[in-house]
């Protein structure tokens, strides 16, 4: 599910290390498991810049939608996971693809000033996440798997790192930069 912030962020936000003070943001936490989603943005007015940053759980960067990377047009686009294998529906613009299961999109759009929230809303209502399934219009695969995700906040993060760290390990496959790391850690139990 969006979720979008109606307003613009200060230093006391810490979400995002360093906020924009003219972009107010919107979140999307996505579980690839089952089957891509498609991320669909509307046509946004070519002076108002907007861009959706895709990050997986192994911090990679691994793609963008927005008016510097793709253009202010109206488009549907692709997030798979590392096991998708189906074919490119009709009508997708572009494929991008995460080396985990599990994704965030950080969605920023421009603010002109303080009057110009209602137009930003307006374009954060046009961006859309849904199911490869639900737009296709067609029977959803199996869910995956309920996952027993660890409690975490920055105290627990701190008493239980080596769990957090084995979770995040078990849903996000090592790239070949990981290899001899992840080769140490298991030695080390």
């Amino acid at each position: 599910e969006l979720v979008h912030s109606r307003r613009v962020f200060t230093y006391e936000d810490t979400a995002v290390i360093v906020p924009n003070s003219d972009t107010p943001y919107s979140f999307v936490c996505l579980d690839l498991r089952a089957e891509p989603y498609v991320v669909s943005v509307p046509a946004v007015e070519k002076e108002r810049y907007y861009s959706i940053q895709f990050v997986d759980w192994n911090t990679f960067n691994y793609g963008y939608i927005g008016s510097r990377a793709t253009g202010s047009e109206a488009g549907d686009y692709l997030v798979a996971g590392p096991e998708w294998k189906g074919e490119t529906p009709d009508g997708i613009k572009g494929v991008l693809r995460s080396t985990s299961d599990f994704t965030i999109a950080i969605i920023r759009t421009q603010l002109f000033g303080p009057d110009d929230m209602p137009n930003v809303a307006k374009v954060q209502d046009g961006y859309e996440v849904r199911p490869l399934s639900t737009f296709l219009q067609k029977p959803a695969p199996p869910a995956a798997p309920d996952l027993d995700f660890p409690k975490s906040n920055a105290e627990l993060a701190k008493a239980n790192f080596f769990e957090l760290l084995e979770f995040v390990m078990e849903v996000s496959p090592p790239g070949p930069e990981e290899k001899d790391i992840r080769t140490k850690l298991a030695n080390i139990g």
